[in-house]
């Protein structure tokens, strides 16, 4: 993982410094220490976990949005294109 995405990621404000206007350093950086994965094996596993929850969460949105025209499509046609009442003295059309 690159740096940027380490720190991406992190609170760096638990760290700053400075009273009225924290401030993040450079030798605050340099000082910090993380713990990451170089296991290959590893990586290759969280990443075949993060790929399929990527691919169900894709899958869910796409099932929402066909849900939501399903929805507006039948509200549609029961509130809004439904043939009107017929008027007083006419006959219903069946």
């Amino acid at each position: 993982m690159r740096n940027f995405s380490i720190i991406k990621y992190i609170n760096l404000n638990q760290w700053a410094g400075g009273s009225s206007h924290p401030l993040v350093t450079q030798s605050l950086l340099n000082s910090l220490e993380f713990s990451i994965c170089i296991n290959p094996q590893t990586q290759t596993a969280i990443a075949s976990i993060l790929s399929s929850l990527d691919d169900k969460i894709d899958l869910l949105h796409r099932q929402n949005a066909t849900l939501e025209k399903m929805a507006e499509t039948l509200f549609r046609q029961w509130f809004i294109e439904r043939c009107p009442e017929p008027d007083e003295g006419e006959a219903k059309e069946e």
